[in-house]
């Protein structure tokens, strides 16, 4: 085994330092095939391959879960409404840990996105950007999510009565209900 703490041999170091160092195989390659699946829109397959994943580390003692395997499990609870609670907190615990790695605001923004809450949603996406500028998926989702216009009323919040409704009236058009 590699050390990765200095001069230190893994024998000397206690298991949770190991845990934290090395990758468990069988849970990374869940986690492989759970991206695989999730890339071939087989959600309840990716999502069994994540749990899989969470579940070898949690069994081989690592006290630390890869936050990675979380956000994505988180990720694909999604789709189940009665668990969108369980899924936004998976992938906010997996940034927080993980602050670093854009996929996981990519996650994050998606989340978000599915739960309408496009503020915060375009908050994480941009987060994600600065850490990765050039990052493929973020740029992508920014481009689905497309450019919020003004309010009308700048002046008034944009959640204001009197903003929604002359949003949607000029949103609409003068002659839209005419054939």
């Amino acid at each position: 085994m590699k050390s990765t703490s200095g001069s230190l041999a893994p024998e000397s170091r206690s298991s949770a330092e190991r845990g934290a160092a090395t990758l468990c195989r069988p849970a990374e390659e869940a986690f492989r095939k759970g991206l695989y699946s999730l890339k071939n829109a087989e959600l309840p397959v990716a999502r069994a391959y994540f749990e899989a994943a969470i579940q070898i580390e949690r069994r081989n003692g690592i006290s630390r879960i890869q936050p990675r395997y979380i956000s994505y499990y988180g990720l694909t609870l999604m789709e189940d409404p009665s668990r969108r609670v369980m899924a936004l907190d998976c992938v906010r615990r997996a940034v927080k840990e993980e602050f670093f790695n854009p996929d996981l605001f990519l996650n994050l923004s998606r989340v978000l996105m599915k739960v309408g809450n496009r503020g915060e949603a375009h908050k994480a996406a941009i987060r994600g950007l600065n850490l990765d500028p050039k990052h493929p998926g973020l740029k992508l989702h920014l481009e689905e999510m497309g450019v919020r216009g003004r309010p009308p009323l700048p002046f008034l919040g944009r959640n204001n009565f009197l903003n929604v409704t002359l949003g949607k009236v000029l949103r609409r058009g003068p002659h839209r209900d005419e054939p």
